[in-house]
């Protein structure tokens, strides 16, 4: 038994071993800066090595690096240059650096330099939804990849027979979206139901993808389908499931920002007859993606 004990320690002292060692290790030198006072760089330097320490794939250390960091500061007027400068066991070096509209944004600027340092990207490869910086929000493109839960509100109307009543409904829409270059890959759920008749409803469930041509500084048109599974009733007749499929004509408003607003029209389409004639579905929502 205290032979097994022992070997297992081992085997788990000799894989810890290994993991620390699978790490690049990084040590920060002291930070630099023009126009920048000692208390502000001090937080500068602090920032740094915070992120060096959490990083998965870096290990802090304070000398003996595989990669040491020279960070430095500029202040020109109200805007600041943020530059890391990596040093590998003095063989190669690389710089990455960042603008900063105000010293608010120096914990974002420093994640992001970091990052993009320890995982070899470019700087616009690390944004994420509230990591975006005010200067990459002024330019005239939107962050390449983001994802989030997106909740929509409005008004559909059935342009067929199938529903015997022609009301207007109120419309809901619940999904998440990975917004990926021109694409976007849309998981959703939508219910439509009546304003006089709560047994007057349409239900989906369906995952599509859409394609966005025209994608300016703050707004993107996209258009696309998703398909699935509706579920129709109506006051008079049982209800009816079968398969469905949705087009999408949109506009988001707002891209350069962590929330985007999305104004879509959405047909949707059952695959089947329900009161003798195919049940099509019109709706007009306003949403939020986050």
């Amino acid at each position: 038994m205290k032979t097994l004990l022992f070997t297992t320690t081992i085997l788990l002292c000799t894989f810890c071993t290994m993991t620390v060692h699978a790490k690049t290790t990084y040590s920060v030198a002291p930070a630099i800066g023009t126009g920048v006072d000692v208390h502000k760089l001090e937080i500068f330097e602090r920032l740094v090595r915070n992120e060096v320490a959490k990083h998965s794939q870096a290990t802090l250390v304070e000398k003996n690096a595989h990669v040491q960091l020279f960070p430095e500061l500029t202040r020109l007027e109200h805007t600041y240059i943020l530059i890391i400068t990596a040093e590998k066991e003095k063989t190669w070096t690389q710089t990455k650096k960042a603008k900063l509209q105000n010293f608010d944004e120096l914990d974002t600027g420093v994640a992001r330099v970091v990052s993009a340092i320890i995982e070899g990207k470019e700087i616009e490869q690390t944004a994420e939804r509230g990591t975006v910086l005010k200067e990459e929000q002024d330019e005239p493109t939107r962050v390449k990849s983001i994802s989030g839960w997106e909740i929509a509100l409005g008004a559909a109307l059935p342009f067929s027979d199938a529903l015997r009543s022609h009301k207007t409904m109120y419309a809901l829409g619940i999904g998440y979206m990975w917004d990926i270059n021109d694409f976007l890959v849309e998981l959703r759920s939508d219910l439509q139901f009546g304003m006089n008749d709560a047994r007057m409803n349409a239900s989906s469930f369906s995952v599509g993808g859409h394609y966005v041509p025209i994608n300016a500084r703050t707004t993107a048109l996209y258009t696309g389908v998703d398909l699935g599974f509706v579920h129709i009733d109506d006051n008079n007749t049982k209800g009816k499931s079968g398969f469905g499929i949705a087009g999408n004509v949109g506009v988001l408003f707002f891209r350069h920002a962590d929330i985007n607003v999305d104004v879509r029209f959405r047909t949707m389409v059952m695959a089947d007859k329900f009161n003798g004639s195919v049940p099509v579905i019109g709706a007009l929502l306003v949403g939020l993606h986050f």
